[in-house]
């Protein structure tokens, strides 16, 4: 049985762990696959805060965009 393997795309980036977590919920609740990619060093959080990644299938980054950009205040 072949597996269909997903090839995930970068949709978003952002420093706040709030944001990325908001995103990815208005995201599922519109039926887009997505999953966080935390970069940030927990040791280093406070003077350097990292990267959250918020990835999509390649076949749903043009409606992911289109939502994450239509809602207020996630403008890229």
């Amino acid at each position: 049985m072949k597996q269909s393997s997903v090839n995930w795309v970068e949709a978003y980036k952002t420093s706040s762990q709030s944001h990325a977590f908001i995103l990815s919920g208005m995201l599922q609740e519109n039926g887009i696959l997505n999953e966080v990619l935390n970069k940030q060093d927990s040791m280093y959080n406070i003077a350097l805060p990292g990267e959250l990644i918020i990835m999509v299938p390649d076949t749903q980054l043009a409606d992911a965009v289109k939502l994450i950009e239509s809602s207020d205040g996630f403008k890229s």
